[in-house]
């Protein structure tokens, strides 16, 4: 526990000093900013904890201090309109409710248990792969995960440290064959970010993997019925928000009419290889699809396997719902650190090299790579310098 901690420490103090120096470029946000959501103006440079609520975080404030509308906001022409509907639950009723005990504003307890919740996060992670791999993968995996490009949302107003602290946890239950704790970390999910739906692959994997070796490791029926009733309770709880905002509001399309004001709708299927095929035609669509084919085969190999179901499944079934599910776009990073089982793919490289002078090169080299994009990633993602024409997280 002290190595995941003291990596995400340093990794952390990292992210903090980039944002004290990247947000001195931060403008002033007034209320009507065109392109920017602003539930408080703020004045330029105004700091490293107003920065870390930026973009989404006034979204997750304006839930945290006043709840959601009683109805669907629209606009003249009677579409709905950008809301907080869009945005799931959990995460901004935790920090409304340590506002109300503590006395405290937003712009502190918002980033603060993000902060907190990343920090168990990681620890978990260690446990997890420590079961499966030992000591040194969860090392170079904890090491590789804190400096991944958009780590430093784990310290900000954003769902992605509990996100990341409930996704951990399900992996370790579920490998530990804890199946009620498995299906109640599973509904907390639900309830933090649209991604349940790929563990119910992951959960199918794993009872596959129990049913094939039941004749060593017995794999008793009740088992078997748990771990099917978690798998559909994975698409079951899927449409847990959007059904608890069609009741709330009155209206059955609550969810996806709010996600529309965005832009485009739901993009299902189609919306990576559209933005391939868009920015090179039929030569981006081909692109795409060999990207895809040797991502499969990477995960194909004896290496990926021995990680086990658990990080195994994860590994393919979180990227290929991203793909199915998502368009390529400036939150894509942000989508890609619950992907940290990949991380692997690297630790695999790095210790399969002979001597160990090159495999600590490897790893320095990675590490440092991972710091410098995140500096990118908060200077010119994180920071609101243009909202009208800038990425944003």
């Amino acid at each position: 526990m002290w190595f995941a901690l003291s990596v995400y420490t340093l990794s952390r103090l990292f992210t903090v000093m980039v944002v004290m120096i990247a947000g001195r470029h931060q403008i002033a946000i007034p209320a009507s900013l065109p392109a920017y959501h602003s539930s408080v103006p703020t004045g330029s440079a105004p700091g490293y904890w107003t920065i870390m609520t930026n973009w989404d975080g006034q979204w997750y404030r304006d839930i945290a201090t006043h709840g959601y509308p009683a109805g669907l906001p629209r606009d003249v022409t009677g579409s709905v309109v950008q809301n907080a509907w869009g945005f799931y639950p959990l995460y901004p009723l935790l920090v409304g409710g340590l506002m109300w005990v503590t006395g405290l504003g937003f712009t502190v307890v918002g980033p603060a248990v993000s902060l907190v919740l990343g920090a168990v996060a990681v620890v978990v992670l260690f446990h997890l792969v420590q079961d499966a791999l030992g000591v040194t993968a969860a090392r170079m995996a904890t090491l590789l995960t804190c400096t991944f490009i958009s780590a430093p949302v784990l310290q900000t107003a954003y769902t992605e440290g509990l996100a990341f602290l409930l996704l951990c946890s399900t992996l370790l239950l579920l490998r530990r064959r804890c199946y009620v704790w498995t299906a109640f970390a599973i509904v907390l999910l639900a309830l933090t970010r649209n991604v349940v739906l790929a563990m119910a692959p992951v959960i199918l994997l794993h009872g596959a993997v129990r049913w094939r070796a039941r004749a060593d490791d017995e794999f008793p029926t009740r088992e078997r019925v748990a771990v099917g009733g978690v798998a559909g309770l994975c698409v079951a709880v899927a449409g847990l928000w959007p059904g608890m905002a069609a009741v709330f509001t009155g209206e059955a399309s609550a969810y996806t009419d709010t996600m529309a004001g965005w832009g485009g709708g739901l993009r299902v299927l189609t919306g990576w290889s559209q933005t391939f095929a868009n920015r090179a035609g039929p030569a981006g669509l081909l692109l795409f699809f060999v990207l895809l084919v040797v991502f499969l085969a990477l995960l194909a190999q004896p290496g990926p396997r021995r990680w086990g179901p658990e990080l195994w499944g994860w590994a393919v079934s979180y990227p290929l719902y991203l793909v199915l599910a998502t368009a390529v776009g400036s939150s894509t990073p942000r989508h890609m650190l619950l992907t940290f089982p990949l991380s692997l793919l690297a630790v695999d490289i790095i210790r399969s090299m002979n001597s160990r002078m090159i495999q600590m090169a490897m790893l320095a080299i990675t590490v440092g790579g991972g710091l410098a994009l995140q500096w990118f990633w908060v200077a010119d993602f994180l920071v609101v310098t243009d909202p009208a024409r800038q990425l944003f997280p």
